[in-house]
């Protein structure tokens, strides 16, 4: 069983904090939904050692070409279980291990979706979906869905990666670079500079000054950069530090701008997913918010929900709660005429997306100049570091 923490209100209109114990998150969501409790936040208690592990999950490709063949194989009369032993032979041995234990279960008679929940290997999206796929009876048409949506996540990953791939390769380099010149070229020249009894330039005993604390006590800084590494990483994914961290980034405006158009390409393509799926509205929204990673985000959402179960449109309630744009407003005010919110969410994904897809191009363009341009002053550093000692000896010799 695991523990998790919940922030809920009750009937009564109180807001709590309690402990529930489940073995899966939807297993404690329904259980909360049992008792009449509206969820705010949700949690698992973990300690420092779990937080750092990586869970085994399946990535946005081979999720994809699952889902795809899948629905392929379904249309054409393929059982679910059949087509998924053929699926898993191709996936990698940890996950086929787990995919062929909830093969078994499925042959045992539990639905799919409990299966895939099971395993761990599939987010609570690609679960939900499904689920929603056995109750109307349309899974080869939520498998297609399905298989769309995490092709296109993994190409708008993939472009974030193309962007970032130059610059690390640069900033990479420059490190190299500054730790050969620090450790093997340095020292050489502190040796020389003493036999002449000169004293080095500013900039190189500054760098010289580093070497020999990394140098002297490298235990200490050994230490220190595995505690500074592992509480980053504790700390980002400990939920209080995110809450301050994205507080303090929503009150910049093109950062708030940015975040809100990528929270809603995401989250108006998977509510309309699950609209298409059969879903009603509020348990499309509880579980499209429950897959955004920003917690921002997923507060706003949670008000947006309350004011549908007061009575509000879902227009007025994106307004109120201050979490969309004028295009999202209207968009969804059109949904409500036409009664269609499907097309209209996809609509808001699509221009979304196309808008991430141009700050992208534009970021890729200004941040490559702008990582030469740091590269540059600390190679220049670096040779002025190294340029000075030659010249002040040669200055030396001359004398």
């Amino acid at each position: 069983m695991k523990k998790f923490i919940v922030s809920l209100i009750d009937s009564s209109g109180r807001r709590l904090e309690r402990t529930l114990y489940a073995v899966s998150e939807q297993e404690a969501r329904r259980t909360a939904a049992r008792q009449s409790l509206y969820i705010l936040e949700f949690r698992k208690r973990s300690s420092v050692f779990t937080l750092l592990q990586k869970q085994e999950r399946l990535t946005s490709s081979k999720l994809a070409v699952l889902f795809q063949q899948l629905a392929v194989m379904t249309a054409t009369g393929i059982t679910f279980v059949q087509g998924w032993r053929l699926v898993q032979c191709d996936m990698p041995k940890k996950c086929a291990v787990k995919m062929e234990t909830a093969a078994q279960l499925m042959e045992g008679g539990m639905n799919p979706s409990a299966a895939m929940e099971q395993s761990g290997l599939f987010p609570v999206l690609a679960c939900n979906i499904i689920k929603a796929g056995e109750h109307s009876g349309n899974m080869d048409k939520m498998l297609h869905l399905l298989g769309e949506y995490y092709e296109k996540a993994g190409k708008q990953k993939q472009e974030l990666i193309n962007v970032l791939v130059y610059p690390v390769f640069l900033i990479i380099c420059t490190v190299l670079m500054l730790f050969c010149a620090v450790f093997y070229i340095l020292p050489v020249f502190e040796t020389m500079f003493q036999q002449m009894d000169v004293p080095l330039p500013v900039p190189a005993q500054a760098l010289l000054s580093v070497q020999h604390q990394l140098c002297y006590y490298p235990e200490r800084c050994f230490f220190t950069v595995i505690i500074f590494i592992v509480g980053s990483i504790a700390g980002v994914r400990q939920q209080r530090y995110r809450v301050m961290l994205e507080e303090y980034i929503m009150q910049i405006d093109v950062l708030r701008r940015i975040c809100i158009i990528g929270c809603w390409a995401r989250f108006s393509r998977i509510l309309a997913v699950q609209l298409a799926g059969g879903m009603p509205l509020l348990s499309a929204l509880y579980d499209a918010a429950a897959v955004i990673s920003v917690i921002w985000f997923k507060k706003k959402i949670n008000s947006i929900i309350r004011y549908l179960e007061s009575g509000m449109s879902f227009s007025r309630a994106v307004q109120i709660s201050k979490s969309g744009t004028a295009y999202i407003e209207t968009m969804l005010l059109v949904g409500e005429t036409t009664g269609n919110y499907e097309e209209v969410l996809q609509a808001i994904s699509g221009y979304y997306e196309w808008r991430l897809h141009v700050m992208l191009k534009r970021g890729k363009k200004l941040l490559e100049p702008t990582i030469l341009l740091i590269t540059g002053i600390i190679v220049g550093g670096i040779i002025l570091c190294l340029l000075l000692p030659l010249l002040d000896a040669v200055t030396f010799m001359v004398k």
